[in-house]
């Protein structure tokens, strides 16, 4: 999906967990990375770079929404079998509308990531589980976000 020209395809938050404190689902063992967001500067590129460098996604990911996408969905690259992406908060300095393609890009990962495994599918490699995370104080920030 080409997120930067479809700004109007659906989010579905229900991929979503939120939690009164994030941070005490590190100790989780393998796969949990925290994403500190909420502080950077108002560059897409900024975020996704964040994402990239602590989870180790691969080299092709850029300064665009839809690598990053690819690479949430490709299992290729994944070391182990769970990642459990933990935010402490939104990042505030993204436009509303980058911040509505990153939920978007976040929640369509948590979808696909439920789906069975399918023999054709030639993206994921493996079966992972992917967790996103989110102090329970935006979600209705996210709410207002994704309508």
């Amino acid at each position: 999906q080409d997120f930067s020209k479809n700004r109007q395809l659906a989010m579905d938050i229900t991929g979503f967990t939120f939690v009164e404190k994030p941070t005490d689902l590190l100790g989780l063992g393998d796969g949990a990375v925290l994403l500190d967001v909420s502080e950077m500067k108002d560059e897409t590129s900024t975020v996704i770079y964040q994402y990239r460098d602590k989870l180790g996604l691969p080299d092709y990911v850029n300064d665009n929404w839809n690598s990053l996408s690819e690479a949430l969905e490709d299992t290729s690259w994944m070391k182990g079998d769970r990642i459990v992406l933990v935010h402490e908060d939104l990042p505030r300095a993204l436009r509303k509308d980058d911040l509505h393609i990153l939920l978007k890009v976040l929640s369509r990962a948590a979808h696909v990531h439920r789906l069975p495994l399918e023999e054709e599918d030639t993206i994921r490699k493996k079966k992972v589980e992917f967790i996103v995370v989110f102090p329970t104080r935006v979600h209705q920030e996210i709410e207002s976000v994704k309508d």
